[in-house]
């Protein structure tokens, strides 16, 4: 309780210090966006910003920045990247390149032309089995998750594909997600077994294999972890704050901005800035504070439940009325009469809106990139009040 209250009174103290300030809301994706991903090569040396977006209507979009209005505008929709829903999306180093997952298991690598992109290579991991996410590292390795394997994948020698090393089969539940440190040859994979794995490379008998070096618990709260270096040959990962009492529900994406800024996105509709308080304590690392708390940020304007996804931009309701089409019975009309209610009579109060994926660009512009499952995008732009 006391957790709560503290945090709570640092989000009204927050509000009055920074600012989120909406740029642009993305709209094209007729269903939830998974995932968002910033292509590492834009946005710097007079290169538009580009950004990935991959959702469940079985499309990704990709945005380009206007130079000359600053807006994003979808210019290619990719299609048959898998029989079923994508999920997740990572570009390659040199953003050139696209890897995005499936849920029929399987991935595909395309190359990006100008605006238009071409499938290079789709990979198979299992049948059925959903491959939920996945990660380029400065090596061009890929790292992808499904069930509660994780496998890495290296560029073949003979082909232009790629080769599978062994899996990884550490978790004992479903890997949600893997993530590549951003300059070392660790992999961090987070699973449903309420654990993150840390993996780690060695070259032995001639061939390069991965092994976990340290598994770190995790719960419902956001962890900052900071690394040690033992007399062995692994970095070992320790716990040096915990944010608790930010959100009401379970979080689905952090991501660390180039300036040190945590953002966090969850199942409550909010968006959290976190950064290092200088004025903290004096362990490696420090304390984090609250930045500010973005409430509803994805929230819609239209009552939340009454309309199909899939009929969104038709402006279909969700729930047919067939009284003048059949006869309905006593007990049907009984069994129907709390949906005929609220198709009548709407409740004013919106559903929350999931924020499913938050991502900083990578050039330090301040830019953040959110998704939901209303099928929405929005660009935000982070500005310190002085």
């Amino acid at each position: 309780m006391e957790s709560k209250g503290k945090g709570k009174r640092e989000r009204e103290m927050a509000e009055k210090n920074d600012q989120l300030k909406e740029i642009q809301m993305l709209e094209g994706h007729t269903s939830k966006v998974w995932s968002v991903a910033w292509n590492p090569a834009s946005g710097t040396d007079g290169k538009p910003a580009i950004l990935a977006s991959c959702g469940a209507d079985k499309t990704v979009r990709i945005w380009k920045q206007n130079p000359d209005t600053s807006s994003f505008v979808c210019v290619t929709t990719i299609e048959g990247g898998g029989t079923r829903t994508g999920r997740s999306c990572s570009w390659s180093p040199d953003g050139d390149m696209l890897a995005i997952t499936s849920y029929d298991g399987s991935f595909s690598i395309w190359k990006m032309i100008e605006d238009d992109f071409e499938q290079s290579c789709i990979l198979q991991e299992k049948d059925d089995e959903e491959v939920v996410s996945v990660s380029w590292n400065p090596h061009w390795d890929l790292a992808t998750c499904s069930g509660n394997c994780v496998r890495i994948w290296s560029p073949s020698s003979e082909s232009e594909g790629y080769e599978s090393l062994p899996a990884l089969e550490e978790h004992t539940e479903d890997v949600e997600m893997v993530q590549w440190h951003p300059n070392q040859n660790n992999l961090f994979s987070c699973g449903c077994d309420s654990t993150i794995k840390v993996w780690q490379g060695s070259l032995e008998d001639d061939q390069f294999k991965f092994k976990c070096a340290q598994t770190l618990g995790a719960d419902l709260t956001i962890k900052v972890w900071g690394r040690s270096w033992p007399d062995d040959d692994y970095v070992t990962w320790k716990n040096i704050h915990s944010l608790r009492g930010y959100h009401e529900f379970p979080i689905y994406s952090v991501h660390w901005s180039s300036e040190g800024i945590i953002a966090s996105g969850a199942a409550d509709g909010a968006i959290c800035l976190f950064v290092e308080n200088q004025e903290g304590s004096q362990e490696r690392g420090g304390a984090m504070k609250l930045l500010l708390r973005k409430e509803k940020a994805h929230e819609a304007d239209v009552n939340s439940g009454q309309l199909d996804p899939k009929s969104q931009d038709k402006s279909e309701p969700m729930l047919e009325m067939p009284l003048a089409k059949k006869r309905m019975d006593v007990m049907n009309l009984r069994e129907r009469q709390d949906e005929m209610m609220q198709y009548l009579f709407p409740k004013k109060e919106a559903r929350k809106v999931e924020v499913t994926a938050v991502q900083w660009s990578p050039k330090g512009s301040r830019l953040l990139a959110s998704s939901s499952d209303n099928g929405t995008i929005k660009i935000w732009e982070f500005t310190p009040r002085q």
